[in-house]
């Protein structure tokens, strides 16, 4: 709002407007309105009735744009990315930049015997302790000063997930000790209403924890066979027996959903909306399995008979061999399908929007022998489809969510997505190719109901895809889409105009592309690779670089 003394000699000058600034001004004592694209002319103001007040009339569009990376990635002083400062200034960025998305991966437990995936997790309801803040413990009285001051990570490109456990892990201690030893009658009242409301998870989840370090890390189902099938009389002497433990295992848990809410009424306060992934299986070694054995195609030992996986596709010749069962449909189906239910409202407490990853699943999945190495012998087999997803309707009437519909696709995936409304992906990585001009990720074949990405967590960043996969047959289709010649220093800001300018209501941009990085930045490489999951940002400076242009590109295609 704007107010100017009649009679003064303006000339020409006019006010600069940056780049998200309303494109309609109206006078509020005429209500006249006018447009104006990157300043306003005092002269012209001066035209308008006195006294001249004007205010910016915004128009807000369906059209919305996003940047994918996951917390880890942030810079980080203890060992890796997590929800403190860091993300704080992410989602500044992001809403500066005048984005409305921030996309990240999953946030339950990961642990090192899966390299520390997000997509291996030991619970469907737990969140991931690496993710705590230290330095919110010692805002919060909960661990001095000095605590803090004894970690010695350095400044990396790579997260250390091993020290960084161990160092948070210790800090937790201290932070349940000073918790168990000290009058903070608020945060113990908040921890036994979380201890209540979270029980139907975590009570299990927190003895499943104690047993793991008592048996020396043995799976479960390798423990003595009264405690793996969970016979009444010996769990609850577990409890008494562990009860201690306990509580700090669950205070842990605590501690990161007070964390992650904190972060989230940040997030929605500044107009960033989270999009968070749900896996599609489950480890076998993991408290949801124990819990819930014959909801898993176990034998009567519970031994895994079948495995999840893919066949043998774009990123791997062998398929995709995951080693985690696969679901008893028919026994989830009985049961009303509660822990999926359950599991998915958890994950909309967390994010706004949910992405399911391996979305085919649900519609049928590639099931192999539990023995086999590979996933090549595998079959198709039917999923839940419809009589699942009209069940989760009841539930989510707006079906908040977005499918993972890459790979070997068929129609019945389509017509399961398209049914419920759910928006499906797009990946301009993979527009090029053998079925060139027809390919369902060009953005002139799009519907407005899809999200599209110039790659994804699983795709080498934009350029070093360009300059490591694809030859100079498929550059040159590349250029001939894009109708100019392009190079390795170009590519991505191409892809990322191409994604923007494309129907897609979102376009979502992993933040390796925005910021023009090679293949030594890719975040993982699928089917293994030891340096998948650990890249991280060094520090905010090359991302603030990108505000400006992010902000015009948002402006330029009304992803405002």
């Amino acid at each position: 709002m704007a107010t100017f003394n009649d009679g003064a000699d303006w000339g020409d000058t006019r006010i600069e407007l940056p780049a998200l600034a309303p494109g309609v001004w109206s006078s509020i004592s005429d209500s006249e309105s006018f447009y104006s694209d990157d300043h306003l002319s005092v002269s012209d103001i001066l035209k308008l009735q006195m006294p001249v007040i004007i205010k910016g009339v915004s128009e807000e569009s369906n059209r919305k744009a996003g940047v994918l990376l996951h917390i880890t990635s942030l810079p980080g002083n203890y060992g890796t990315g997590d929800v403190g400062s860091k993300a704080y200034e992410f989602i500044d960025f992001l809403s500066k930049s005048g984005q409305s998305y921030w996309q990240i991966l999953p946030i339950n437990p990961v642990s090192g015997g899966s390299s520390y995936s997000p997509y291996s997790t030991y619970s469907a309801f737990a969140g991931n302790i690496l993710l705590i803040d230290p330095e919110w413990l010692e805002k919060n009285r909960l661990i001095t000063g000095e605590s803090l001051s004894t970690s010695k990570f350095s400044i990396s490109r790579r997260s250390e997930f091993v020290k960084a456990e161990e160092f948070r892990l210790k800090l937790l201690d201290e932070a349940f000790s000073t918790f168990k030893n000290n009058e903070m009658p608020y945060l113990k009242s908040k921890f036994r209403d979380f201890c209540e409301k979270e029980k139907y998870w975590l009570d299990d989840f927190a003895l499943y924890l104690i047993l793991k370090k008592g048996f020396k890390e043995k799976s479960w189902y390798k423990w003595p066979k009264k405690i793996r099938d969970r016979e009444s009389t010996e769990i609850d002497l577990l409890r008494k027996l562990h009860e201690c433990d306990l509580e700090k295992t669950k205070f842990s848990q605590f501690l990161f959903f007070t964390q992650w809410q904190e972060l989230r009424d940040y997030s929605r306060k500044n107009g960033i909306r989270m999009i968070g992934d749900m896996a599609f299986y489950i480890s076998y070694d993991s408290v949801d399995v124990w819990q819930n054995p014959e909801l898993f195609k176990l034998d009567k030992n519970k031994k895994m008979v079948t495995s999840g996986g893919v066949p043998p596709d774009y990123f791997s010749k062998t398929g995709q061999f995951w080693n985690m069962p696969v679901y008893n449909w028919e026994n989830n189906k009985n049961d009303d399908y509660s822990w999926w239910r359950k599991r998915i409202f958890r994950n909309t407490q967390w994010y706004e929007i949910v992405r399911f990853d391996h979305f085919r699943g649900f519609s049928g999945f590639w099931e192999v022998k539990a023995t086999e190495k590979t996933a090549v012998n595998g079959q198709w087999v039917d999923g839940p489809g419809d009589d699942l997803f009209l069940r989760l309707k009841e539930d989510f009437h707006e079906m908040p969510f977005i499918a993972e519909d890459l790979g070997d696709i068929d129609n019945k995936v389509y017509r399961l997505r398209d049914k419920f409304g759910i928006p499906g992906m797009k990946v301009l990585q993979f527009a090029f190719n053998n079925a060139f001009g027809k390919s369902i990720h060009l953005p002139h074949n799009y519907t407005k109901n899809c999200i599209v990405y110039s790659g994804t967590h699983d795709n080498n960043t934009t350029r070093g895809w360009f300059e490591k996969e694809i030859g100079t047959y498929y550059r040159k289709w590349v250029e001939e889409y894009l109708n100019k010649d392009v190079n390795r220093e170009t590519i991505q800001e191409e892809f990322i105009r191409l994604a923007y300018s494309s129907v897609a209501f979102i376009a979502i941009i992993p933040l390796q592309d925005i910021l023009g990085s090679d293949h030594t930045e890719r975040f993982n490489t699928p089917g293994g690779s030891k340096d998948s999951w650990k890249w991280k940002l060094e520090s905010m400076y090359r991302v603030w670089e990108k505000s400006g242009k992010l902000e015009r590109l948002v402006k330029t295609y009304w992803r405002m």
